[in-house]
């Protein structure tokens, strides 16, 4: 049985003024928060700076997220929705 009283956390991207999720996929989130909030900051700031998402590394970055998405999430979102109460085996 699941202990129901864990705490389980998800990436997101919340928006205050509507409070609304804006986006809940960390490799998205990482891409926007690599550009799409650069004018708010100042010119001169470290911010504009850094780069998370660089192009030579683009290739390898979506290759890992798409293997931790189809490998890990899914699978964790599977095992999520499984009955563990029930009495049938699981066999993956």
């Amino acid at each position: 049985m699941i202990d129901a009283s864990s705490r389980f956390t998800v990436p997101v991207l919340w928006d205050i003024e509507t409070s609304t999720i804006v986006n809940n996929e960390s490799s998205e989130i990482i891409r926007m928060l690599n550009t799409e909030f650069d004018d708010l900051l100042p010119a001169d700031a470290a911010g504009r700076k850094l780069d998370l998402y660089p192009q030579p590394l683009r290739g390898g970055i979506d290759s890992m997220n798409e293997w931790i998405y189809d490998s890990v999430n899914s699978a964790s979102f599977f095992i999520s929705s499984f009955d563990f109460a029930c009495e049938t085996d699981l066999v993956i």
